[in-house]
């Protein structure tokens, strides 16, 4: 029983990351599509077309990490709040 309810908190957690995690990504595609490109480009040249995917790889597995931790910060402290109440 109590293995149950490891897993349950575990997954709640995980749950948390992942949601965070994919906003961590949609805001870094927004963010490196947005404004990096537009600002970048004119410096670049036409190596935007081979610098453009590895940004996208980069900032998304930077996106998805400080997203993915975010979200269980953020998850804890709400279920820290409502818990005091």
């Amino acid at each position: 029983m109590i293995f149950v309810d490891i897993l349950k908190k575990a997954g709640k957690n995980f749950l948390a990351f992942v949601l965070g995690g994919l906003v961590g990504i949609i805001l870094s595609i927004i963010y490196t599509i947005k404004l990096w490109v537009p600002s970048h480009a004119p410096s670049v040249g036409l190596g935007i077309i081979a610098l453009l995917p590895a940004m996208l790889i980069l900032f998304g597995i930077l996106g998805l990490v400080i997203g993915g931790f975010c979200g269980i910060i953020i998850y804890q402290v709400i279920k820290r709040v409502r818990r005091n109440n």
